[in-house]
């Protein structure tokens, strides 16, 4: 059989969502989007929308994302938290409606779509080997209620370079009850409360 020799180990594979406690809500951040080019200049490069949320909720927590490269080229993409994901059909029809308002013809250049789970379950990071340590989504770095991980990422990884330079074994330090906590909630009442979701995201920001 072969054999696979490593100093350090690194597992990024998905967590298995499939086996959640009955406690723990999973829902899905789901979206579907376009990089259209314009004919004319409605985009500012100098300013990216995080959550418009300003857009058809459709019975959900819906809102839409708009990443301008200049004046005329943007990836618009609307989002969906929820247990049932955002089709095609319905994003292609937020995004026409969202277009229209601007009065202007465009070219459909790419497309991509996607879906980031969203769940607060606490994940056992401790290793059968000190070697071997999970990373990304297994090791708990899906924010929970926003499926954002980057800077948690880079600060993990950071983390761990440091500890290899050190010759330290890494250990990963426990989330804030308070904050998984508040995961938790917001998760709960994005699931039984979708229609919630609007105002409590607009009160956040």
């Amino acid at each position: 059989e072969p054999q696979h020799l490593a100093k350090h180990v690194y597992d990024s594979r998905p967590p298995h969502w499939e086996v959640l406690s009955k406690d723990q809500e999973l829902i899905h951040q789901s979206f579907f989007g376009w990089l259209i080019r314009t004919k004319d200049p409605i985009f500012d490069p100098s300013t990216f929308t995080m959550m418009d949320f300003n857009i058809e909720q459709q019975g959900h927590t819906q809102f839409m994302y708009v990443l301008p490269f200049d004046a005329h080229t943007a990836l618009i993409e609307p989002t969906r938290f929820s247990q049932d994901k955002l089709c095609q059909t319905n994003a292609s029809a937020l995004l026409e409606s969202f277009l229209a308002s601007f009065q202007t013809s465009y070219q459909i250049l790419e497309t991509e779509q996607g879906c980031i789970p969203m769940c607060a379950a606490g994940f056992d990071t401790q290793q059968a080997h000190t070697n071997v340590l999970s990373t990304g989504a297994n090791a708990g770095k899906l924010k929970p209620s926003t499926g954002y991980s980057f800077v948690r990422n880079l600060r993990d990884v950071n983390q761990i370079a440091d500890s290899i330079l050190l010759n330290q074994t890494f250990q990963r330090k426990k989330s804030s009850a308070r904050f998984a906590f508040y995961d938790r909630l917001l998760l709960e009442i994005l699931h039984r409360t979708p229609q919630a979701g609007k105002e409590i995201f607009g009160r956040l920001f």
